[in-house]
């Protein structure tokens, strides 16, 4: 008997006025195993790729309009969101800080300086050489010097306004005073570290050292210009990254083997001097007595956020960076939810990388390496906003290896980042709308894992509708969004994508299940600027494997090739 395809029909509603022509598409990437099903208990593992930094560049071959509109070979897309400022050849800037005066602070990788600039005047103001204990002996000794390659991943500005950097060799962890203008080295303390963090209200900074497997604190000697560091092991295999201070908790990533979130307090002595941490929480837990369900949830947890109710911490949030998700995990339910970024056209994988959270602590910034975005999660609303970085450079992949971030403390509408090797900083401004937007009343969908379940409430037979709703301002000018000089295009043939990703696969894409938009995935509103569109999609069960049951999510993006809107809703199979 010829088998029976199940299908889910989500009616997309499209309202627009007036759109800039660039899209988005989705298509088949090769096949990595399923991720985990996010039900709670559940005893699937969620699998690790084995390499998360392949730039191949994927070519959508299908679809003319997105061949030819946005993956053409331009260089550089104008935006209305993002700024880029350029810094000498050879800089290389990696790490930046915006402190709280608003002077951008970032570190040149290749030029060994460390680099104020001032976003009033928009240009740098100072630029300090860095002078490592090696140069210095080479100098002495008429040595050429080789100061090497050192990578910089994180600045803080101290309680007193000085400046912390960290970097390689015998010369690990940098103080500058921009007071003084004068450098000091501390050289106590096992390697460079990787990610800090101040503690507002001591002054302490906390850090965590990947290579030597310690997190640790900076803690002011009192009476005099000394500071102590005081470490704590993690084991060599732990490789911690991000941290984040909540309360009078610190809390860690455990990135490569172990995949672990670490919640820590503090213990301290009569003079309030941090002597020793206790662990409180472990997720997942590695203690013997753990349920035997506990296994690996996250995969390469880079960085994280954590929410808090009242005084106890209620969700925290990471982003796993060998996959397309920022995930969710909530603790008293235990449970795990993912949310997929919009796919990139150009690689198979965005690797969502580091995380700021601006001063009014509603929702995260995050930017995608590979995806060549920067984004913004809005943890109430639950919707995702991604803006695309402007420099494309295909000798990497048209990427601009904007590896870091920091949130403007005055500003909650601002982020700024680094683009590595192309010698840019940035700044992302939100506050200008988007051209368009992306709602829906509807929550969830639930469908049957195969053919041979029983027909269960609320799992519809045959279709479940989605209604979505998409506007733009009628001033808003398409224009100005797009400078292409490689291709021919009309700038007033306005286009919108839509796209469909899910949690079931670290890449984003569906397991055992098509999602296919009908008519079409792109939108046409060339003709009529203020008509509703309206697009089917269309989920279509491959009835030869069933779908692994448990609760996933599923994102629905609207772009215009600029900047990207995904809103998210429950899959539940059963």
């Amino acid at each position: 008997m010829p088998s029976v395809k199940f299908l889910v029909t989500i009616f997309v509603i499209i309202g627009i006025i007036i759109v800039v022509g660039v899209g988005f598409s989705f298509s088949s990437r090769p096949s990595l195993p399923a991720g985990n099903n996010e039900k709670p208990n559940t005893n699937q593992e969620f699998k690790p790729q084995s390499s998360i930094h392949n730039t191949k560049v994927y070519i959508n071959p299908i679809n003319p309009i997105i061949r030819q509109v946005f993956l053409n070979n331009s260089t550089h897309i104008d935006t209305p969101y993002v700024k880029e400022y350029t810094m000498s050849n050879g800089t290389w800037p990696n790490a930046i800080l915006v402190a709280r005066n608003g002077i951008v602070w970032t570190v040149g990788t290749i030029s060994h300086t460390l680099i104020s600039f001032d976003p009033k005047q928009g240009k740098i103001i100072s630029s300090y050489p860095i002078i490592t204990s090696e140069q210095k002996i080479n100098s002495k000794n008429s040595t050429q010097s080789n100061q090497g390659f050192q990578m910089v991943w994180s600045i803080v500005e101290g309680s007193d306004g000085s400046i912390w950097f960290p970097e390689g060799g015998s010369d690990p962890l940098w103080r500058f005073d921009p007071n003084t203008e004068k450098f000091q080295v501390i050289h106590s303390i096992s390697a460079a570290p990787m990610q800090m963090k101040v503690d507002k209200r001591s002054g302490n900074i906390w850090f965590t050292t990947f290579g030597s497997g310690t997190f640790g604190v900076i803690q002011k000697i009192i009476g005099n210009r000394e500071y102590k560091v005081t470490e704590f092991n993690l084991g060599n295999d732990s490789f911690p990254s991000g941290i984040f201070l909540q309360g009078d908790s610190v809390w860690i990533t455990e990135t490569l083997n172990h995949n672990k979130l670490v919640e820590f307090k503090p213990i301290v002595d009569a003079n309030g001097k941090v002597v020793n941490v206790t662990k409180v929480l472990e997720i997942p837990s590695s203690s013997p007595s753990s349920s035997s369900t506990q296994k690996q949830l996250f995969t390469t947890p880079t960085d994280l956020v954590v929410f808090a109710n009242s005084t106890r911490p209620s969700s925290i949030w990471l982003a796993e960076h060998g996959t397309n998700f920022i995930t969710e995990y909530r603790i008293d339910s235990h449970s795990v939810i993912r949310f997929p970024t919009s796919s990139s056209p150009r690689h198979y994988i965005t690797l969502p990388y580091w995380i700021a959270e601006p001063a009014d602590h509603n929702g995260f910034w995050f930017n995608e390496h590979e995806g060549n975005r920067i984004a913004f999660f809005n943890t109430t609303a639950k919707t995702l906003l991604e803006y695309e970085v402007p420099t494309r450079d295909p000798l990497n992949g048209y990427i601009a290896n904007a590896l870091t971030l920091s949130a403007d403390p005055n500003d909650n509408n601002k982020v700024w980042f680094t683009e590595f090797n192309h010698d840019k900083i940035g700044v992302l401004d939100k506050s200008p709308p988007i051209p368009f937007d992306i709602n829906s009343s509807a929550t969830k969908i639930t469908i049957l894992s195969s053919s041979n379940k029983i027909t269960q409430k609320n799992a519809s037979p045959v279709a479940a509708t989605l209604n979505v709703q998409v506007n733009t301002e009628k001033s808003f000018n398409s224009a100005s969004l797009i400078n292409n000089t490689n291709i021919n295009i009309n700038i007033n043939h306005t286009l919108i994508s839509l796209n469909a990703s899910s949690s079931m696969n670290p890449l984003g894409k569906f397991v055992n299940m098509t999602a296919k938009f009908y008519p079409t995935s792109i939108i046409d509103f060339n003709k009529d600027r203020s008509v509703t569109a309206q697009a089917n999609i269309v989920l279509q069960r491959n009835d030869s494997i069933p779908i692994s049951p448990g609760n996933y999510t599923l994102g629905i993006s609207a772009t215009n090739g600029i900047v990207t809107k995904s809103i998210f809703r429950y899959l539940f199979v059963k």
